[in-house]
């Protein structure tokens, strides 16, 4: 089994562990009551009881592997260009997504493009499988993490233990970041965590604060400013100094939903500040990166490319032409519609799982239909479905008042901050109809140890 809860000291100290219905809804309780007003559990009745525990050799693999992912993308994509500009183009990016770039200084669109990192993971055959990486600071992960750590500690007394290269927590690695970004910029200690609860995902201003008085802790001025503070005159002289802002929301996605932002005083903003992450990093973020590595590994040095065959599944870009799986080449809409059960559709700059269709979970007009559009749209890329090693969490079910023991559709999370790993995240669930496992379509938010 996947999980090795069961087999740890601190699980002993889980009343619940043994039957105690009462114990469970104790717990329940403490968990809501510490992350009211943060993402955590979409379920209404369902509260994941603990963490989700591997094996320590294999949480170490995946710490490893995450960080050498997140290398490999970035070499790969700077040795195609010095330029951000021209990366975006590469990686199909528009001005519509991406309509701060070029408004940074140019070595600090590189520099910082890659310094937060979450790729996601499945354990297939006790093996990390990366099925694309995130480079951004819009996710709710470190947010969780820094308030359930506190929490399973004091209900089991767990405690994580960290290996080289590694942190306790996203917030603790991301403090490191932005003291060497202030010491190499010539910045003052200043931090503003920028984002708005206008979006409905957001339902309490905690969602940001807690991290600005995570960096207050650790002796920076810190505070947590909306989008409309860049157009008011406190936040004119603020954006003309040098300091360092996390951008804690994706412009496409604010569109999308139709909320205001003052974009003018937002680029002008980002003039004289560090974004935690610059639009170059959304382009690091493109699944044609993930097409790019899965089918040109032959470029790649021996060493990356043995690690891109062993981490990386069978990915490839949409672009009109024959496609080759299972030793055929031949025409992608034919080869997917034979293939519908081992596949998956992205479009190759979505966000939050939005676009996506899982072959063997979706019905096959369906699947004929997306397939057809995405082989003319050249917008998609399409990847072999990972099969995951099964997973086992405990909840408690507030329906039945009792403990509910359940495999779980699940993606990893883990964390990587400037080259170093901060954590891993899980977002699990117990039914996942469409396939995709993300907080929006009913996942929880969990911690790994």
């Amino acid at each position: 089994m996947l999980d090795t809860w069961d087999e740890t000291d601190f699980a002993q100290a889980a009343g619940w562990l043994t039957g105690d219905s009462a114990a469970a809804a104790d717990a329940a309780a403490l968990i809501n009551d510490r992350l009211e007003g943060l993402r955590f559990s979409s379920a209404d009745s369902l509260t994941a009881l603990r963490p989700a525990v591997l094996e320590p050799g294999l949480r170490e693999d995946v710490s490893a592997a995450a960080r050498r992912l997140v290398e490999v993308i970035q070499r790969y994509c700077w040795n195609l260009t010095d330029y951000p500009r021209e990366l975006a183009r590469l990686c199909g990016m528009t001005p519509h997504q991406q309509p701060f770039l070029g408004a940074l200084a140019p070595r600090m669109e590189r520099d910082l493009a890659g310094c937060n990192a979450r790729p996601d993971a499945l354990i297939r055959n006790g093996v990390p499988v990366f099925i694309e990486a995130n480079f951004g600071a819009a996710n709710s992960s470190p947010i969780t993490t820094n308030a359930l750590l506190p929490v399973y500690e004091e209900l089991y007394g767990v405690v994580p233990t960290v290996s080289a290269m590694e942190l306790r927590e996203p917030f603790a690695a991301r403090a490191e970041l932005y003291s060497r970004i202030c010491k190499d910029y010539g910045f003052d200690r200043r931090i503003l965590i920028v984002g708005t609860v206008a979006e409905p995902e957001i339902s309490s201003p905690r969602y940001f604060q807690c991290e600005a008085d995570y960096m207050s802790r650790c002796g920076f001025e810190s505070e947590y400013v909306e989008l409309d503070f860049f157009s008011s005159p406190r936040g004119r002289q603020a954006s003309s100094r040098g300091a360092v802002a996390q951008k804690h929301f994706l412009p496409e996605e604010l569109k999308s939903l139709g909320l205001h932002a003052p974009w003018a005083d937002l680029r002008r903003a980002h003039e004289n500040m560090a974004w935690i992450v610059p639009d170059s990093g959304l382009s690091l973020s493109s699944k044609v990166v993930f097409a790019w590595l899965s089918k040109n590994s032959a470029l790649l040095d021996a060493d990356d490319a043995e690690f891109i065959e062993k981490h990386i599944p069978w990915t490839r870009f949409l672009d009109g032409g024959e496609i080759d799986f299972g030793g055929r080449v031949a025409d992608p809409v034919e080869l997917l519609i034979d293939f519908q059960e081992d596949m998956v559709l992205k479009p190759t700059t979505s966000f939050a799982g939005q676009g996506v269709l899982v072959g063997a979970a979706t019905r096959a007009e369906v699947w004929r239909e997306a397939v057809r559009g995405a082989a003319r749209s050249g917008t998609h890329i399409v990847q072999e479905l990972v099969r995951p090693d099964e997973l086992v969490m405990d909840f408690y079910d507030a329906s039945t008042k009792g403990v509910l023991r359940s495999s779980v559709s699940y993606v990893l999370g883990p964390y990587v901050v400037d080259g170093i790993s901060a954590g891993c995240s899980v977002r699990h669930t117990v039914a996942a109809d469409s396939g995709v496992v993300n907080h929006i379509r009913g996942a929880s938010i969990n911690i790994v140890l």
